[in-house]
């Protein structure tokens, strides 16, 4: 393109901008050439594989914040403010003009930290997410690796096998463990393809998502999660989640005693951090 251009470069606000405004016309360009890549034959449509690479925002974790973040700012405010009227107390008596203008510095930084916080704290109750950045407003805190987060983007891919080229792809803000249902459908659609073989790594591993490709007439292949226990003094690794066996007809489990466990018929809803709630069976043993 630069080529045809005449090495003429646009900005890349230029850039920026005409990918923002002309998002529907780029997808359904790239859908298109797609389309020309399998009628070349250069794509096989028979196995997909999915993975995602994360981005690094502009966004610091400075300027990422969540409300348990924006509380214990509050909190600091609260006790430094004290601290600093205390002073200025002590300094009146003492009747100590530099310090105390210095003191009354703080308090008046103070406040203006705690009018930003009380917005950051409006917006983040208003657009219903569990956080929010100041900089890239759609960027997220996210685990990179192991225990590393950072914020950033998350650009999801569906490869073909044949040449490995690309026939899916878009940017998301949520970590690949709840991203596998969607980029397959894309990539169904791209393909118009009623069924193919998806493979993904154990980052992908989510039973909700996996039955949900399973809907769309998807072969998936996912790798199992290894299984960690960390407490080592809890559950013996013979008696893992792993290593029940489920009846689906009488709707039991067998534990690796060969004891069957039944269920109550009762629901359960586990709050976790993100306050997802997740509806889980719980067993009882006839022991």
């Amino acid at each position: 393109m630069q080529w045809l251009c005449g090495k003429l470069i646009p900005n890349y606000h230029t850039i920026a901008d005409f990918r923002k405004v002309n998002g529907n016309a780029l997808v359904n360009m790239f859908k298109l050439f797609v389309t020309f890549l399998k009628e070349a034959d250069l794509i096989g449509g028979k196995t997909i594989a999915i993975d995602g690479t994360k981005s690094r925002a502009h966004n610091s974790k400075k300027n990422n914040y969540t409300s348990k973040k924006l509380d214990r700012h509050f909190q600091y405010i609260e006790e430094k403010t004290k601290e600093y009227l205390s002073q200025m107390d002590t300094l009146d008596q003492e009747e100590n003009a530099s310090q105390l203008s210095d003191v009354t510095e703080k308090l008046d930084r103070l406040k203006k930290n705690k009018l930003k916080y009380t917005q950051l704290k409006k917006q983040l109750v208003s657009s219903g997410e569990p956080q929010i950045s100041t900089t890239d407003p759609d960027s997220r805190s996210l685990l990179v690796q192991g225990q590393v987060v950072e914020v950033c983007y998350n650009t999801q891919a569906a490869v073909d096998a044949k040449h490995c080229l690309v026939v899916a792809t878009h940017t998301i803000s949520r970590n690949d463990r709840n991203a596998l249902s969607t980029i397959a459908a894309e990539a169904k659609s791209n393909l118009n393809s009623s069924e193919f073989t998806l493979l993904a790594d154990k980052g992908y591993n989510n039973a909700r998502e996996i039955e949900q490709c399973q809907l769309l007439n998807l072969k998936t292949i996912v790798a199992r999660q290894e299984l960690v226990n960390s407490n080592p003094k809890g559950t013996t690794k013979e008696y893992l989640v792993d290593q029940f066996k489920y009846n689906r007809r009488n709707d039991t489990y067998t534990c690796p005693a060969g004891q069957t466990l039944h269920t109550f018929g009762t629901w359960h809803t586990k709050n976790v951090r993100t306050k997802f709630h997740t509806n889980i069976k719980v067993p009882y043993s006839k022991m």
